[in-house]
């Protein structure tokens, strides 16, 4: 049992994930019979919460991307957050914990990176920031990257053993051929 399902590279909401009041919510504020709303709106929650999404990696981008690709004339509301946050609860580990407060600080070093100027100089005329320190760094940094994707590999896995143990994961052959 899964609650999202991924057809022709799409998430899909299964039956079962419709037992979840927050998205049943969603999928029954759509009076339409094809349900088109109801299905971009909760595209938009598998996206912005999922760690199997393609918009994972976007980091602090990840809100404008998915808002563009699948809310068009749509604003986010108050349910949709709601139903993101139980989303995110649902795949939940300590791994998961530590993955996101990993990504989040790799996002704020590359920010730090980006605003290294090598010609600042303090009140003294000293040079503030070392090249040399810098160079340093960006070997750390390669050995940091080579963790992540380790750790993002083993959050992958354990949600897709999670989602096959307890009905909380996403089922998709991708995540099934990934692991293989």
């Amino acid at each position: 049992m899964a609650i999202f399902t991924i057809r022709e590279d799409q998430p899909t909401i299964t039956p079962e994930g419709l037992f979840i009041p927050e998205f049943r919510e969603i999928w029954e504020l759509d009076e339409s019979e094809d349900k088109s709303k109801a299905i971009r709106q909760l595209a938009y929650v598998y996206h912005m919460a999922s760690w199997a999404s393609a918009y994972a990696n976007l980091g602090p981008d990840r809100e404008k991307e998915v808002k563009k690709d699948y809310l068009k004339g749509i604003r986010p509301t108050a349910k949709m957050r709601k139903a993101i946050d139980k989303f995110k609860r649902l795949q939940e580990t300590q791994e998961v914990r530590m993955l996101d407060a990993a990504l989040i600080m790799c996002d704020n070093l590359s920010i730090y990176f980006k605003g290294i100027n090598f010609n600042e100089l303090d009140e003294k005329g000293q040079l503030m920031n070392d090249s040399r320190k810098a160079v340093q760094n960006i070997k750390d940094v390669a050995k940091m990257i080579e963790s992540l994707q380790k750790m993002r590999k083993d959050v992958q896995k354990g949600l897709a053993e999670m989602g096959a143990n307890n009905g909380y994961g996403i089922k998709s052959q991708v995540i099934d051929e990934f692991l293989d």
